[in-house]
């Protein structure tokens, strides 16, 4: 697949940012883009067999074609919330990937960059909604207060990425702890230098193990296996949901803490949302 536009504002095509991303992506059943924009993630990463992209903007969801993928592409043009409510309680390991328009604060630019930008309204709505989803979530942004306390106790990692603007410092937020089996390990190291080391010790030792006989070769791999499947099996089995290790996700503001066990908590999904929704909107209004 290939990326629909040459250059996006905030995109994340650009090298060592996309590789810094994806080497968080713990392994999936289903991969979301919730806010797909240029795909820098999406055209880089080794797809599960479900793979969903979505973008609130008609014009940029059409450009993306995805006709020639191996893998099985849903394409959508919705809101995210309809999102979370969409894969909420499925089955097998859904990871979603936020990526929303920088809060204006936060960009050195001093006009508008996005055609649907966001009010620190809309910022405060849509990370209250990230905390309710009950599956693997990661969200992009630079790093600022409003985000770093909505989001406390969630994981973060910092690195530096290259922009119009100049060398910035980006943050990912993720709501479980640092993966160890990853859905894509091509791009394992923290800079070019250690990705090309890694890659060729796993050359090397790939010629070894081909260099042997047969036998050998098979009891090798047959000691690996014993030694190390619990380990994997824990974390890439189908339908197993990676343990979540940090504090509970929970949103807070000026106005309340919202979780999933204060806002109606035997309701559904959508309606938790809906109450959310209608609560901060009042609040901040």
């Amino acid at each position: 697949m290939k990326k629909p536009f040459d250059t996006y504002n905030g995109g994340k095509a650009g090298n060592g940012t996309y590789q810094q991303i994806i080497n968080h992506i713990p392994k999936c059943d289903v991969f979301v883009d919730a806010m797909v924009g240029n795909g820098g993630i999406v055209y880089n990463l080794a797809l599960p067999a479900l793979t969903h992209i979505n973008d609130i903007d008609p014009s940029v969801i059409a450009k993306h074609d995805v006709g020639c993928s191996s893998t099985n592409i849903i394409k959508s043009n919705v809101d995210y919330k309809a999102l979370i409510i969409k894969y909420s309680g499925s089955v097998g390991n859904v990871f979603m990937y936020f990526d929303p328009p920088y809060l204006f604060e936060t960009i050195k630019s001093k006009r508008p960059l996005y055609r649907y930008s966001w009010t620190e309204s809309d910022h405060i709505i849509f990370l209250s909604a990230a905390c309710i989803a009950d599956f693997n979530v990661m969200i992009s942004h630079y790093p600022c207060p409003l985000y770093d306390d909505m989001l406390k106790g969630w994981y973060t990692h910092d690195f530096q990425s290259i922009t119009r603007q100049g060398l910035r410092t980006e943050r990912i937020y993720m709501n479980y702890p640092p993966p160890v089996i990853l859905q894509d390990f091509r791009y394992l190291g923290k800079d070019y230098r250690e990705r090309q080391r890694i890659k060729r010790k796993i050359e090397r030792h790939i010629k070894r193990l081909e260099k042997m006989p047969a036998d050998e070769r098979t009891a090798i791999l047959s000691s690996i296996t014993v030694k190390y499947s619990a380990t994997t099996a824990k974390f890439i089995a189908p339908g197993h949901t990676v343990e979540n290790n940090c504090e509970d996700h929970t949103a807070k503001n000026d106005y309340e803490i919202l979780n999933r066990s204060k806002i109606f908590p035997d309701a559904p999904l959508n309606k938790k949302l809906l109450a959310m929704d209608t609560f901060l909107i009042d609040k901040i209004r």
